[in-house]
């Protein structure tokens, strides 16, 4: 967020507003949202803001969002709190051949919309795959001091699935997301599903962040038992990558059974490889899933 007003071009509607666009975004929006003198605009930056993240798109080569959900199964969960679409326009280029993980929107998100009536998001600009209407463009979270978490029905249905889904939860990965103390109710949400660390002596979590490792478990200290979790900066050093498609199976393989993985045994992801490689690769596991399912 430090540079996204200089990035976005918002730094002319700030100064309107007699907002500092040098400031901290977060605190410069909240001070427009908050005086109903200025509320046309706040409407405007938000309009511009998710302008310019609906006009992002992916590079034709494969991308770490298509790793990240070729990687994972339909018993995954991706939690996101990114407004931009680069995950949802992954999602709709590998689902014709991949089963993909769930991806759930918890601060919305300008690729999705949601048909109220049947509560079935879709990509933006799809029909409703059960009533064939026109969904509604789902609401963005812009960042203020508290959130509203709970009024917006397709918003309070994707916190009541993370929690869920947390709740289920042999593995947790926290891929980037640094807990800014402006989202500290997402956070308490989060712990929330998640439960007292006390409680989570099984569990595992890998922490993908280019922090410090102390840094790290001292933000999700209430997160971790003893010390079942471990930290990377980079995504393809992860047991996500390691073991794509069979994360939690190896991870209770190692740490439940005893069996440790020698290199030759370690499928890491290719970084670079092309669509067909990733076919051939990912084309396997799947292949391998179909046979067990059936």
């Amino acid at each position: 967020m430090s540079d996204l007003a200089e990035i976005v071009g918002l730094n002319e509607l700030l100064r309107q507003g007699r907002v500092d666009p040098t400031n901290d975004f977060e605190a410069a929006y909240a001070s427009l949202k908050e005086d109903p003198r200025r509320a046309s605009l706040a409407g405007a930056l938000e309009e511009r803001l998710r302008d310019y993240f609906e006009s992002l798109r992916l590079p034709l080569e494969p991308t770490l969002y298509d790793h990240l959900l070729l990687c994972l199964r339909p018993k995954d969960v991706i939690a996101t709190f990114n407004w931009d679409p680069l995950l949802v326009h992954a999602c709709v280029r590998n689902a014709t051949w991949a089963p993909l993980p769930r991806v759930l929107f918890l601060h919305g998100n300008v690729g999705v919309a949601v048909c109220q009536v049947c509560e079935i998001v879709r990509p933006l600009g799809l029909p409703c795959a059960k009533c064939g209407s026109v969904p509604e463009p789902v609401p963005l979270l812009y960042p203020i001091q508290r959130k509203d978490y709970s009024s917006d029905p397709f918003i309070a249905r994707e916190w009541e699935a993370i929690r869920g889904a947390l709740r289920a939860a042999y593995m947790l990965t926290i891929f980037g997301y640094g807990a800014p103390a402006s989202d500290a109710d997402a956070v308490s949400l989060l712990q929330e599903g998640w439960g007292a660390a006390a409680r989570r002596n099984l569990e595992e979590i890998e922490i993908i962040n280019v922090n410090a490792p102390d840094t790290l478990r001292k933000t999700w200290r209430t997160f971790i038992h003893t010390e079942h979790y471990r930290t990377t900066d980079s995504f393809y050093s992860s047991w996500i990558a390691w073991f794509p498609r069979r994360t939690c199976e190896a991870m209770w393989a190692q740490v439940m059974e005893g069996k440790w993985f020698n290199e030759g045994e370690i499928e890491s992801l290719p970084k670079g490889a092309s669509w067909d490689a990733l076919r051939r690769k990912f084309g396997r596991l799947i292949g391998e899933e179909r046979a067990y399912a059936g």
